[in-house]
């Protein structure tokens, strides 16, 4: 099977806890985040949780712990997160409607 570029997420989470991606089921399916985006479009700092798996993005399972974002910040992380087949991701932010998420990746 051959590696399928992917948008994994765009939107802008909510102040409570959701799901905003989850891999493919199945035997051997597997997807890998390569770039985490979150742009800040308020005038104020705004904070952005995420975390993988569970049923809250609690400090247990947080890959990005409560990262506060400048004022018309960027946050830009180049990673190599590989998720089992139906792993999730879980985000939240603390401010409703000031970061835009773009997470992408490849499936296999």
């Amino acid at each position: 099977m051959a590696d399928t570029l992917a948008r994994l997420y765009f939107g802008q989470p909510s102040t409570s806890n959701g799901t905003l991606y989850t891999a493919p089921a199945g035997s051997g399916a597997v997807a890998v985040v390569r770039t985490i985006h979150a742009a800040n479009t308020t005038a104020n700092t705004a904070t952005l949780t995420l975390a993988l798996n569970g049923t809250a993005a609690t400090a247990a399972n947080q890959i990005l712990g409560t990262f506060s974002v400048p004022a018309y910040g960027l946050l830009v992380e180049n990673l190599n997160l590989v998720l089992n087949a139906s792993d999730t991701i879980q985000g939240l932010q603390g401010t409703s409607g000031a970061i835009t998420l773009v997470i992408s990746g490849v499936t296999l």
